[in-house]
Protein backbone atom coordinates (compact mmCIF):
# COMPACT_ATOMS: atom_id res chain seq x y z
CA UNK A 1 0.00 0.00 0.00
CA UNK A 2 2.84 2.39 0.86
CA UNK A 3 4.42 1.85 -2.56
CA UNK A 4 1.10 2.63 -4.29
CA UNK A 5 0.69 5.86 -2.32
CA UNK A 6 4.27 6.98 -2.97
CA UNK A 7 4.04 6.11 -6.68
CA UNK A 8 0.79 8.08 -6.97
CA UNK A 9 2.38 11.08 -5.29
CA UNK A 10 5.36 10.95 -7.64
CA UNK A 11 3.05 10.67 -10.66
CA UNK A 12 1.15 13.78 -9.55
CA UNK A 13 4.41 15.65 -8.98
CA UNK A 14 5.67 14.58 -12.38
CA UNK A 15 2.48 15.79 -14.06
CA UNK A 16 3.27 19.29 -12.83
CA UNK A 17 -0.19 20.58 -13.69
CA UNK A 18 -2.01 19.22 -10.64
CA UNK A 19 -2.24 21.79 -7.84
CA UNK A 20 -1.14 20.22 -4.56
CA UNK A 21 -1.13 21.70 -1.06
CA UNK A 22 1.44 19.15 0.10
CA UNK A 23 3.05 15.82 -0.60
CA UNK A 24 1.73 12.54 0.78
CA UNK A 25 4.35 9.95 1.70
CA UNK A 26 3.69 6.54 3.21
CA UNK A 27 5.56 3.71 4.92
CA UNK A 28 4.68 0.31 6.29
CA UNK A 29 5.27 -0.64 9.92
CA UNK A 30 5.10 -4.08 11.50
CA UNK A 31 5.36 -5.35 15.04
CA UNK A 32 6.98 -8.63 15.84
CA UNK A 33 4.73 -10.87 17.86
CA UNK A 34 4.91 -9.88 21.48
CA UNK A 35 5.57 -12.35 24.28
CA UNK A 36 2.47 -13.81 26.00
CA UNK A 37 3.01 -11.58 29.04
CA UNK A 38 3.53 -7.87 28.56
CA UNK A 39 6.88 -6.80 29.91
CA UNK A 40 7.44 -3.03 30.18
CA UNK A 41 11.21 -3.61 30.18
CA UNK A 42 11.00 -5.30 26.77
CA UNK A 43 8.36 -3.63 24.60
CA UNK A 44 7.50 -5.29 21.29
CA UNK A 45 9.84 -4.60 18.39
CA UNK A 46 8.50 -2.29 15.68
CA UNK A 47 9.91 -2.62 12.18
CA UNK A 48 9.90 0.07 9.53
CA UNK A 49 9.21 -1.28 6.03
CA UNK A 50 9.15 -4.96 7.05
CA UNK A 51 10.06 -7.68 4.57
CA UNK A 52 7.41 -10.18 3.48
CA UNK A 53 8.68 -12.73 6.02
CA UNK A 54 8.70 -10.16 8.81
CA UNK A 55 5.21 -8.96 7.87
CA UNK A 56 3.81 -12.48 7.95
CA UNK A 57 5.37 -13.03 11.38
CA UNK A 58 4.07 -9.74 12.78
CA UNK A 59 1.38 -9.47 15.41
CA UNK A 60 0.32 -6.07 14.09
CA UNK A 61 1.02 -4.12 10.96
CA UNK A 62 -0.18 -1.31 8.81
CA UNK A 63 0.58 1.54 6.49
CA UNK A 64 0.84 5.15 7.63
CA UNK A 65 0.48 8.10 5.24
CA UNK A 66 1.62 11.61 6.15
CA UNK A 67 1.19 15.00 4.47
CA UNK A 68 4.30 17.17 4.18
CA UNK A 69 4.28 20.81 3.11
CA UNK A 70 6.83 23.61 3.28
CA UNK A 71 4.47 26.53 2.82
CA UNK A 72 4.04 27.27 6.53
CA UNK A 73 0.66 25.52 6.67
CA UNK A 74 1.73 23.46 9.68
CA UNK A 75 1.67 20.22 7.73
CA UNK A 76 5.10 19.03 8.75
CA UNK A 77 4.32 15.35 8.76
CA UNK A 78 0.64 15.32 9.68
CA UNK A 79 -0.90 11.83 9.75
CA UNK A 80 -3.65 11.67 7.13
CA UNK A 81 -4.38 7.93 6.94
CA UNK A 82 -3.51 4.58 8.48
CA UNK A 83 -4.77 1.02 8.29
CA UNK A 84 -2.94 -0.23 11.42
CA UNK A 85 -4.36 -3.58 12.50
CA UNK A 86 -3.67 -5.74 15.51
CA UNK A 87 -5.48 -8.61 17.12
CA UNK A 88 -8.01 -7.50 19.73
CA UNK A 89 -6.05 -8.92 22.65
CA UNK A 90 -2.84 -7.14 21.66
CA UNK A 91 -4.23 -3.77 20.59
CA UNK A 92 -2.43 -1.10 22.57
CA UNK A 93 -2.88 2.67 22.17
CA UNK A 94 0.71 3.40 23.26
CA UNK A 95 1.98 0.99 20.65
CA UNK A 96 -0.03 2.79 17.96
CA UNK A 97 1.53 6.10 19.04
CA UNK A 98 5.04 4.57 18.85
CA UNK A 99 4.30 2.97 15.47
CA UNK A 100 3.03 6.30 14.16
CA UNK A 101 6.16 8.12 15.37
CA UNK A 102 8.42 5.52 13.72
CA UNK A 103 6.39 5.77 10.52
CA UNK A 104 6.61 9.59 10.55
CA UNK A 105 10.40 9.45 10.68
CA UNK A 106 10.48 6.96 7.78
CA UNK A 107 7.98 8.98 5.73
CA UNK A 108 10.06 12.10 6.31
CA UNK A 109 13.06 10.35 4.75
CA UNK A 110 10.92 9.43 1.75
CA UNK A 111 9.71 13.03 1.49
CA UNK A 112 13.29 14.32 1.53
CA UNK A 113 14.21 11.82 -1.22
CA UNK A 114 11.23 12.95 -3.28
CA UNK A 115 12.24 16.60 -2.85
CA UNK A 116 15.74 15.78 -4.02
CA UNK A 117 14.55 13.91 -7.11
CA UNK A 118 11.93 16.53 -8.03
CA UNK A 119 14.55 19.26 -7.81
CA UNK A 120 16.17 17.86 -10.95
CA UNK A 121 12.92 17.58 -12.93
CA UNK A 122 13.27 21.14 -14.25
CA UNK A 123 16.97 20.75 -14.95
CA UNK A 124 18.67 21.27 -18.29
CA UNK A 125 16.95 19.69 -21.28
CA UNK A 126 18.15 16.24 -22.26
CA UNK A 127 21.06 16.06 -24.65
CA UNK A 128 19.99 14.79 -28.05
CA UNK A 129 22.24 13.02 -30.48
CA UNK A 130 22.18 15.45 -33.38
CA UNK A 131 24.77 13.59 -35.43
CA UNK A 132 22.13 12.64 -38.02
CA UNK A 133 21.00 16.25 -38.42
CA UNK A 134 24.57 17.42 -38.85
CA UNK A 135 25.12 14.72 -41.45
CA UNK A 136 22.05 15.89 -43.37
CA UNK A 137 23.22 19.51 -43.19
CA UNK A 138 26.64 18.49 -44.52
CA UNK A 139 25.05 16.55 -47.40
CA UNK A 140 22.81 19.49 -48.32
CA UNK A 141 25.75 21.89 -48.30
CA UNK A 142 27.70 19.62 -50.59
CA UNK A 143 24.74 19.13 -52.94
CA UNK A 144 23.84 22.81 -52.86
CA UNK A 145 20.17 21.87 -52.90
CA UNK A 146 18.93 24.01 -50.02
CA UNK A 147 19.48 27.44 -48.61
CA UNK A 148 20.60 27.94 -44.99
CA UNK A 149 17.07 28.60 -43.69
CA UNK A 150 15.77 25.33 -45.16
CA UNK A 151 18.71 23.42 -43.66
CA UNK A 152 18.05 24.96 -40.23
CA UNK A 153 14.33 24.11 -40.46
CA UNK A 154 15.14 20.54 -41.49
CA UNK A 155 17.60 20.16 -38.61
CA UNK A 156 15.04 21.42 -36.11
CA UNK A 157 12.40 19.03 -37.38
CA UNK A 158 14.71 16.03 -37.20
CA UNK A 159 15.68 16.74 -33.59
Amino acid sequence: MAAFINASTLALLNAGSVPMCGVVCAVAVGRLRSPPVKDPKHPPTLLLDPTDDEASASGASGCFAFMFATDGSGMAGQLVWTNWQATADTLDDDELVHASALARSGAKQIWLSMKESVRYMDGPPPVFDIGVSRLKIAEDEVMGSANEQEVDDDAKMEI
